[in-house]
């Protein structure tokens, strides 16, 4: 599974042959940023996409996701739809 560390660096940007402009792309990814467990999901074009994609992702199925810029080597965005432990402490008798 693709990594942060191995995933092949093209430049973080997809040009759009149609209109001649330039569309950045980015990366998103399911667990915590950082961590070495974390997982590559797909490759968006365009921020906003990447976001709401983010979204569905994390409805679909919960947990931690960020989004990857690979032309800044930063994470933009993250969400974490974990469920929340259990209170054990709390009493319901």
């Amino acid at each position: 599974m693709p990594t942060i560390e191995n995933l092949p660096q093209k430049g973080g940007h997809v040009p759009n042959l149609s209109s001649g402009e330039v569309i950045l792309a980015y990366q998103v990814f399911f667990g915590k940023f950082g961590s070495a467990n974390t997982q590559w999901r797909e490759h968006v074009n365009g921020l906003g996409c990447a976001y709401e994609r983010m979204k569905e992702l994390a409805h679909e199925k919960p947990g931690s996701y960020f989004i990857f810029c690979p032309r800044t080597h930063r994470m933009l965005a993250h969400i974490d739809t974990s469920f929340p432990a259990p209170d054990r402490k709390r009493n319901c008798a």
